[in-house]
């Protein structure tokens, strides 16, 4: 049996291998399996709704066509055995009483890390599962509302007052209940104010992402309001000077925090 030198056999596989190489270059793009394995969404580290677990809510591509969104008519609240989602506010926040920005945003987030389905006949923590249903939610109304009154509950204000807890409303009178939607505002992206992050209630499920302003369709339609018992978060104060007051002079003397005196001014009488 006669053996082929090693060189022979290099120039052999070359050979072979260019040839195959020609092959795979002219065959057409579907000859080739290129499909990968889906990589899953807990892998990325992000959500369902493209929002990363505790950071900002990203850029979310503009709707291309028309959603209907459902809505039920106003009612009170839907009694549920199942405890609330989102912890129980304190007894000065009960449905109906003044309610903190960040305490509407938390309540609205709740639905959407839940990633709660959209419904005009479901019900969760007692409000519809629909866009002016997590609006109702969000502001503890105590009740249902929809798009054709939750402006009963708030002030109309301008564009440039809106701040978190705040919402954009349109009311199609054409096409009420399947033509209206309301958006919960959280903030601006940037100081152009020409795009922020909402929170709404919006088949298949709630979300939280990045809205242009006023919204993907109808933008002109969107008004700005303001919950009426909407308050201001505490703004924690570290005190920085000490001060005291003498009666018999009627001053106050305040000091910095090396003692040395910063100013006085009068108060009362002697």
């Amino acid at each position: 049996m006669s053996v082929k030198p090693s060189s022979a056999r290099a120039t052999g596989t070359l050979l072979a291998l260019s040839i195959a190489t020609a092959l795979l270059a002219g065959a057409p793009a579907h000859a080739v399996d290129t499909a990968a394995t889906p990589v899953p969404a807990s892998a990325t580290g992000m959500t369902g709704n493209n929002t990363a677990p505790n950071g900002p809510a990203s850029s979310a591509p503009q709707d291309t066509t028309d959603t209907e969104r459902p809505q039920g008519v106003p009612g009170p609240l839907k009694l549920l055995s199942k405890k609330n989602e989102f912890a129980a506010a304190p007894a000065s926040e009960g449905a109906g009483a003044p309610i903190s920005r960040s305490s509407v945003i938390a309540r609205a987030k709740t639905w959407a890390n839940a990633e709660v389905p959209y419904s005009m006949d479901a019900y969760r923590d007692g409000y519809r599962t629909d866009c002016s249903g997590l609006v109702s939610m969000a502001w503890n109304l105590g009740t249902n509302a929809w798009t054709g009154n939750l402006d009963t509950y708030a002030n109309r204000i301008s564009k440039g007052e809106l701040r978190k807890g705040d919402m954009l409303l349109f009311h199609n009178s054409a096409n009420p209940v399947k033509g209206s939607h309301v958006v919960l505002f959280e903030s601006w992206t940037d100081s152009s104010m020409t795009s922020y992050i909402g929170i709404e209630q919006t088949p298949p499920h709630a979300v939280r992402r990045v809205i242009p302003y006023a919204y993907f369709k109808d933008s002109g339609s969107y008004i700005p309001y303001r919950y009426k018992n909407i308050v201001e978060d505490a703004v924690s104060v570290t005190p920085t000077t000490a001060g005291v007051y003498r009666p018999g002079e009627s001053w106050f003397y305040i000091s910095d925090r090396n003692g040395n005196l910063a100013g006085q001014t009068p108060f009362g009488a002697p």
